[in-house]
């Protein structure tokens, strides 16, 4: 959990607009993405990406909060296809991307991890978590040279280093 949040407000808050139904689709994302991962209720997170998946099956940020909710719970297979159903929905979209590089990475596959790495920056996007991903990989499968451009790069980017780094 992070310094400076204050958890139990943020629960009382929760509490208070998921009491009655119809919960608001923004209210049941944000609460499956912000409040219950951090609280380690990843099935309840996982529930709750669901129902919104039901409303918005075409949202492919609710395809990727999904993908989160099920890698905590041992399904890594089932995330793998979320969070590719994600990138599916946009082929640009660089966030979801950058989770299958790590999801491929933590489990071995650093062919793949490269290939998702790489599409972070598609379309002309790279965003510095992007780029941190991708030399991390590349790090680790020995392309040191590559890596270290990109960390160059990221150490020069005006806003966004701290966050690739």
């Amino acid at each position: 959990m992070s310094a400076g949040t204050d958890w139990s407000e943020a629960g009382r808050r929760f509490e208070r607009v998921t009491a009655r139904e119809p919960i608001p689709w923004p209210v049941r994302s944000w609460y499956s993405i912000f409040y219950l991962p951090p609280m380690a209720r990843c099935e309840e997170a996982r529930r709750e990406a669901e129902r919104v998946l039901q409303e918005n099956p075409l949202d492919r940020q609710m395809q990727m909060s999904f993908a989160n909710a099920l890698y905590p719970l041992g399904k890594e297979e089932e995330a793998l296809a979320a969070y590719h159903r994600a990138c599916g929905i946009d082929p640009g979209f660089w966030f979801g991307w950058c989770h299958l590089a790590l999801i491929h990475a933590l489990g071995g596959r650093n062919v793949e991890a490269r290939q998702c790495a790489e599409r972070t920056a598609a379309g002309g996007h790279a965003s510095p978590w992007g780029m941190g991903v991708s030399a991390g990989i590349r790090m680790n499968a020995g392309e040191t040279e590559r890596a270290e451009e990109l960390l160059a790069t990221l150490r020069a980017h005006p806003y966004g280093a701290q966050t690739g780094l």
